[in-house]
């Protein structure tokens, strides 16, 4: 019994191991045939970010500051602090502290990573041509110290265009 189980997974394991555009597993056209890029630079951040976290959209303005970087949004109701940058592996982690929430001082940790997609056409599912991607983008999760939130923890998402 042993013997026919394994001849049968030697027998279909590779053609199921071969099966492309099945739902579940990445399309050939996904691989991404491009450089990849050996270390972000501050440069990278730097700009204006609409991010998405907790249902609401808020910008984010990102300075570089010789080798650190800064954090300022819209509203004088928060404050950030950048708590580690990674620039070899696109690590980002800060903190937002909300001045007047239902909870003065609450803070918020955020952790995520910068991505970049290639400069140049890329091929979608089908095979066919999609424009050029000109975002960056960042993605990741918070928590929050106030645990009574909607959402005390979740992800989120920002962008903004490449120069």
């Amino acid at each position: 019994m042993k013997r026919h189980i394994l001849l049968l997974s030697m027998l279909v394991l590779p053609g199921l191991l071969s099966a492309h555009n099945l739902p579940g597993s990445f399309p050939n056209t996904a691989v991404f045939k491009g450089k990849y890029v050996k270390q972000f630079q501050n440069s990278d951040m730097v700009g204006s970010w609409t991010i998405i976290a907790n249902d609401r959209i808020n910008k984010l303005n990102i300075k570089s500051a010789g080798s650190s970087l800064t954090i300022k949004s819209r509203s004088q109701k928060e404050t950030f602090r950048v708590n580690k940058w990674v620039p070899s592996t696109g690590l980002l982690e800060f903190t937002r502290t909300l001045n007047n929430s239902p909870k003065p001082n609450t803070v918020q940790k955020f952790t995520g990573y910068l991505m970049e997609y290639p400069d140049m056409a890329w091929a979608n599912e089908n095979g066919r041509q999609n424009t050029k991607d000109y975002k960056w983008r960042m993605a990741g999760i918070y928590t929050s110290s106030d645990r009574s939130l909607n959402k005390p923890s979740s992800g989120w998402y920002a962008t903004r265009p490449r120069r």
